[in-house]
């Protein structure tokens, strides 16, 4: 990753070719997802097939983006309102509406499967530019592609539109092309008013930043440095800040998302409860009537999210003493999979780690990233065996989970 220096041995920009090849593969890979999750639901006509990804959470956004944000005068858990949602996904999808003329629940959809192309599009952009060779470019599509919670990508959740801000985020942090600043806090703008989640990566480019600084630099040229990374990340945090603004004047509460997630969904946050044991279950296959039990597949996404953490940092530490370089370039992005994994499990480790698996697919995309940076600082020229052989395994144990998660999710069943 660069820094927003010239480096001469990064590719040149991308021209309008490469830009509309990436588009291109970007719209045939959500047109893919989209038309998998429409077969497997096994809708008697095309409509009610594609409207199968309308579900569950969508019924929230949809409240918001026909009725804007409430609440009840005294709230109960069984009447809270709907403020547990940030504003930035169900405003698009309202936006969509209005452009197109769209019932909300199909803007949904649409607005959620056009942020997908614009996730597509920054992922395949970001390994152009590190110079991920094709085949591992391939591979990486299908890690992600075959996730047990890829199908959110297209559904009415804001998983998209979050990947597309945080990707578009880390693109445009590390371009060299004019307006790179401005571009890169709109995106981190979207990020972080589309989830709480997105506050602490807005500060990624300060941490590159500062980890990056050539040795010996003077501390007055260091935080020079930091400048713009910081006015960056102060930026974008005005969309989370915005939404706390809003609450505050509004309804007179700042922290009403907070509260209402507390007493809508009983969300108690224990900030030690990623160094807890119970918080990394790993217990026998437990199923149900349409094949694992849900909940189960996410309670195991949390040691295996863990152990991927984990081995990467392991890998950083065995390379680096060996003269690989780089590890200060990704460090920031170690970081900040990190906080994605660690407030989901504050959260959630109480509620039994439920909707664990869809918060884990974000956590992945940065580590993935993470690693196909490492690989092209370092790669032996031909792999062991068994490394392949675990990839498929991988792959393969990961579509037979993602099957059954999008059947239960377009039967109607819960999920994440």
């Amino acid at each position: 990753m660069t820094t927003g220096t010239t480096d001469p041995t990064q590719p040149a920009p991308p021209g309008r070719r490469a830009v509309l090849a990436a588009v291109g593969v970007a719209v045939g890979l959500t047109l893919a997802q989209v038309v998998f999750a429409a077969c497997i639901s096994a809708a008697h006509d095309a409509g009610r097939a594609y409207l199968s990804l309308y579900g569950w959470d969508g019924g929230w956004y949809r409240d918001i983006a026909e009725r804007g944000y409430h609440r009840p005068a005294e709230m109960t858990p069984t009447d809270f309102g709907n403020v547990a949602f940030f504003p930035a996904y169900p405003l698009a999808a309202a936006l969509v509406r209005r452009l197109l003329g769209v019932r909300t629940d199909v803007a949904l959809l649409l607005t959620s499967q056009l942020a997908c192309v614009g996730f597509w599009t920054y992922f395949q952009l970001l390994l152009r530019r590190w110079g991920v060779p094709p085949r591992r470019v391939a591979l990486a599509v299908a890690l992600i592609a075959l996730h047990p919670a890829s199908f959110f990508l297209v559904a009415s959740y804001s998983e998209s539109l979050f990947l597309c801000s945080v990707l578009g985020f880390l693109y445009w942090s590390e371009s060299d092309l004019p307006g790179r600043a401005t571009l890169t806090a709109a995106h981190g703008v979207v990020m972080t008013a589309t989830r709480l989640l997105g506050v602490p990566l807005a500060f990624l480019p300060l941490i590159r930043a500062v980890l990056t600084a050539p040795r010996g630099q003077l501390p007055r040229a260091a935080l020079r440095r930091g400048d713009v990374p910081l006015l960056i990340a102060l930026v974008s945090c005005l969309g989370a800040a915005s939404f706390f603004g809003y609450c505050q004047a509004h309804f007179g509460e700042w922290n009403l998302y907070m509260r209402t997630e507390t007493v809508g969904w009983d969300v108690e946050p224990d900030y030690l409860a990623v160094l807890y044991p119970s918080s990394y279950p790993v217990r026998p296959v437990q199923f149900d009537d349409l094949f694992l039990e849900a909940d189960y597949v996410s309670r195991l996404s949390s040691p295996l999210t863990l152990w991927m953490l984990l081995g990467l940092a392991a890998a950083e530490v065995w390379l680096a003493r060996r003269g690989v370089g780089g590890w200060r370039e990704r460090a920031a992005l170690y970081v900040c999979a990190a906080a994605l994994f660690w407030v989901p499990i504050t959260s959630h480790q109480a509620r039994g780690l439920g909707s664990l698996i869809r918060f884990s697919l974000c956590v992945h995309v940065l580590l993935l990233l993470a690693a196909l940076h490492l690989l092209t600082r370092w790669g032996p020229a031909r792999w062991p065996r068994w490394a392949g052989l675990a990839v498929a395994v991988w792959l393969t144990a990961s579509a037979v989970v993602l099957l059954a998660s999008a059947y239960r999710f377009t039967h109607g069943g819960w999920v994440a």
